[in-house]
Order: C-alpha cells, then structure tokens, then sequence
C-alpha cells in the first residue's frame, strides 16, 4: 500500500484483493490492526485475522463467482459501496441434498478508512436471496 493511495483506491483493493481474488494475505495490508467489523455478523473478532477467519468461512458456505460494485461512494474517510454476487450455495434442507444452484446476493457497506487503512467496517448482505433466487 501506497501513502498516496486514496481511500477510494484502498477499498477497491479490499474488494478486488480480498473478495474476487481470494488473497486473504491482502487483509494484512489492508485492514489496520484494530479493525472492526460492526454490520455483517456479531460473532466477527477484531482485526486482520478475525476478519480473514469470517472470510473464509463465508466463502466456504457461499462460495461465489464474482463480487461486482453496483454503486461507490466517497466522502471524507468514508467510502460506501452497494454490490451483487453471482453464485449461489443451497445446503441441505428437510431431507434434500447439499447441492450448487446459480443464483446472486446484493450488499452494501460502508468503510472507515484512516491512515491509510480500513478501520471500521459497516456491511449488510441479503442472505435471504441465496435461498429464495435459487431454485
């Protein structure tokens, strides 16, 4: 990471890095040490690899082709984005076997970005649309 790069730049990293290319080593130089997740789960543990943990596992349950920016905001140290993903994952239900079905998820989130890092993360996801989208 660059000192010169702006926030704008640095989220689009996050998105790019992290999410479609699957670098859990970019949360590294990306998110500050004290980061916080305060929107996508209350279970997050603070910084780098309380992220990367989450991360991981929600790949793992909803694996995905591609996160792709819908909308992007910036003001201040804030950036806000409003994204879909493509993919679907529908586990087993009431008898019926785990199995793969196309499908997407809209999101959106704000970051606060200080010092050139992502220190407080506000997401929200429509999870409902893994199961209702796919049939």
């Amino acid at each position: 990471m660059s000192l010169s790069e702006s926030n704008e730049q640095i989220a689009h990293r996050a998105f790019e890095e992290v999410w479609n290319q699957g670098n859990l080593d970019a949360v590294d130089a990306l998110y500050a040490d004290d980061f916080v997740e305060h929107g996508v789960h209350p279970r997050i543990r603070s910084g780098p690899n309380g992220y990367k943990h989450w991360i991981s596992a929600a790949v793992a349950g909803f694996p995905y082709e591609r996160l792709a920016i819908e909308e992007f905001y910036s003001a201040g140290d804030k950036v806000a984005a409003r994204y879909v993903v493509q993919g679907c994952y529908l586990g087993a239900d009431a008898g019926h076997p785990t199995q793969w079905k196309q499908g997407s998820m809209k999101g959106s989130v704000v970051m606060r970005i200080a010092g050139g890092r992502i220190k407080e993360s506000w997401g929200t996801a429509k999870m409902l649309d893994l199961l209702c989208r796919c049939e």
